[in-house]
């Protein structure tokens, strides 16, 4: 809970309204909106008056991108900021354009002033969740005993945040409880958390499951195995990276702990089968250059490792295909935005970032004289003649890593569908990878 005076927030949300003002007509919209969305961090503004001043500068930016509907919600916000309908109707229109840090300052005012009204609360939770509020999400539930109750779907919601944030025993209590026979979200909620608890169960023995074990988390969430964690700013990031400028030798190890890894689970990469994405289809050819393993074109009859860059960057017939699990097929992901939620969850991911510079597209260099980072411009040569370069770097082999990472999987070998990890299964749809965990690392508003 904020301690800010109603004066503190009105003068911080002041300050944010200039800077995005200021931003606005220099025609830089995405800075404006974070200046305001950073002026609602750590959390929001309840004081009426810093309010209606957030809610006038939102309209403003709502006009400038063509929302014009939208505006007039926050110019109605603006003249009556305790209208918790209006207040709702704004922060439903914020989380539609993916701001949920601003849509949160109006959700929060119309969820307690409407503490009977599921729809309401369930869009409030839903906002928490994207900003990674959780244990706010649990502490305004605790304090609404009567909803939790009464929905189903607010009781989903509400395991769903005791899970990200390692309360596994409140989970257990309330899955029980997700009885809403007639709620489709509900009914996959509950399948989705009763196979993360026999992954947790599994793994017990081999992983804290604590809020450092981003390793154990993902296996236990995602049933995915994560090759690689960030070195860098250990006590922020906790494995992920914020931004990463892979080099050679950083792809080039990865792919080996893959291939490694597969070899240790009785699962040794034959082959390596390449999609139409020219990123994929460059780490692809490094893999099979790696492994002295054939390349093959995707076909759903194929049996080999499928080499993806980044599942963000697919177009919509590439993410249809590979959304399934098929006999003989692994799905390797170099590298997976932790900050949005992916298509899919891969069987094997490389590493976790926010922001992804690919070492053939535009990739950071250090001039060694001035010491100045500039930005390479991309390479337009063949794919196979820069797979060819990237191929060559010498990497050293991690057998901490592998080890742990067996044991991961192991422990989860024998567990029924579709609690199964990824490695180990033939059939069935790839689940949606958890955007959040227990484990928390910073990120770029």
């Amino acid at each position: 809970m904020s301690t800010r005076t109603p004066e503190d927030e009105l003068s911080t949300v002041d300050g944010a309204v200039r800077q995005a003002e200021h931003a606005r007509m220099e025609g830089d919209l995405p800075t404006a909106v974070r200046h305001l969305a950073i002026a609602c961090v750590p959390s929001p503004p309840r004081a009426p008056q810093a309010r209606a001043v957030l809610a006038d500068a939102v309209g403003d930016l709502l006009v400038e991108g063509g929302d014009l509907d939208g505006a007039d919600l926050a110019r109605t916000v603006a003249s009556a900021p305790d209208d918790p309908d209006a207040c709702f109707d704004l922060g439903y229109r914020l989380m539609h354009h993916g701001l949920a840090h601003l849509a949160e300052a109006f959700l929060a005012p119309a969820a307690m002033a409407r503490r009977d009204a599921v729809p309401v609360w369930l869009e409030y939770l839903a906002a928490l969740d994207r900003i990674g509020r959780h244990d706010r999400a649990l502490e305004v539930t605790d304090a609404n005993p009567t909803l939790v109750e009464r929905s189903a779907a607010v009781r989903y919601f509400r395991a769903f945040h005791a899970l990200l944030t390692a309360r596994i025993d409140l989970v257990r209590q309330l899955v029980p409880t997700l009885d809403d026979p007639v709620d489709d979200v509900v009914v996959a909620g509950r399948h989705r958390l009763e196979a993360v608890l026999a992954r947790a169960d599994a793994i017990g023995p081999h992983a804290p499951l604590d809020r450092e074990d981003l390793r154990g988390w993902h296996m236990a969430l995602n049933g995915g195995l994560l090759l690689t964690l960030a070195d860098e700013g250990e006590d922020v990031m906790r494995g992920r990276w914020a931004m990463v400028a892979p080099s050679a030798e950083m792809v080039c190890g990865m792919l080996d702990a893959a291939a490694t890894l597969l070899d240790a689970l009785g699962d040794p990469v034959q082959r390596v089968l390449v999609i139409p994405d020219r990123d994929s289809q460059i780490v692809a050819h490094v893999a099979a250059r790696r492994l002295d393993v054939p390349v093959e074109p995707w076909s759903p009859d194929a049996e080999g490792l499928i080499v993806v860059w980044d599942p963000d960057e697919l177009d919509a017939p590439t993410i249809a295909r590979l959304q399934r699990h098929r006999p003989g097929q692994r799905l390797l992901a170099c590298s997976v935005r932790w900050t949005e939620v992916p298509p899919f969850a891969p069987d094997l991911v490389g590493w976790l970032h926010q922001i992804l510079l690919a070492p053939w597209n535009g990739a950071l260099r250090k001039d060694p004289e001035t010491g100045d980072v500039h930005r390479l411009p991309s390479d337009a040569r063949p794919v196979e003649a820069i797979a060819a370069e990237l191929a060559r770097a010498e990497v050293a082999k991690d057998p901490t890593a592998t080890k742990r990472l067996r044991a991961l999987a192991d422990a989860c070998r024998g567990l029924p569908e579709p609690a199964l990890p990824g490695v180990f299964r033939d059939g069935g749809l790839r689940p949606l990878l958890w955007e959040g965990a227990p484990v928390h690392s910073a990120r770029f508003l």
